[in-house]
């Protein structure tokens, strides 16, 4: 799976912009990739201008790997700063969740090989009711115990039955000590 945008670099002021920087379609296709992955983040605040310019972005690379039968993992998220200082961080709620799932599902002219990535949270049936589209979970903050994402993906896989399973990463494979 190819990790399609990259730039949105913590702390710079155009954080939000996004852009694909890293593989676009044609190079998930001639790098023989099975898929490619898009992170979006909606911020509503003073910055929510690049956040929308993100969302055209990923928009037109999920038409584009559509139309070449590529599969997509897209990662809606939505964020909000606490002050100017602080960093981004995740919204975690259901109604913010379902509002992005929402955006999510009907981007890129074809949802047929879009799967969302997501976070558990609390309510998340609701978040599972608001698409038809397949969810996996996401493992969130490395954590120094692992049993807290695996307690969450396992209430996760209880929501619905468009919850297929987590992509986890750094908290099982580096759970710390």
């Amino acid at each position: 799976i190819g990790s399609m945008n990259r730039s949105g670099l913590s702390g710079i002021e155009y954080e939000m912009d996004d852009m694909l920087t890293s593989y676009w379609p044609k190079d998930l296709i001639r790098n023989n990739l099975d898929a490619g992955k898009l992170l979006f983040r909606l911020e509503t605040g003073h910055y929510s201008r690049w956040s929308v310019r993100t969302l055209q972005v990923c928009a037109e690379a999920i038409r584009e790997c559509s139309e070449q039968g590529i599969p997509i993992f897209l990662e809606p998220l939505p964020v909000a700063k606490k002050d100017e200082s602080s960093p981004y961080e995740t919204i975690m709620d259901a109604d913010e969740l379902i509002k992005i799932v929402g955006i999510a599902s009907g981007i890129g002219g074809s949802s047929a090989k879009t799967w969302i990535k997501i976070p558990y949270v609390a309510n998340f049936e609701r978040v599972v009711r608001a698409t038809t589209l397949p969810i996996l979970i996401l493992g969130g903050d490395s954590k120094e115990d692992p049993t807290y994402t695996i307690e969450n993906i396992s209430k996760a896989l209880e929501s619905g039955p468009n919850v297929r399973g987590a992509l986890v990463g750094r908290n099982i494979l580096f759970p710390g000590d």
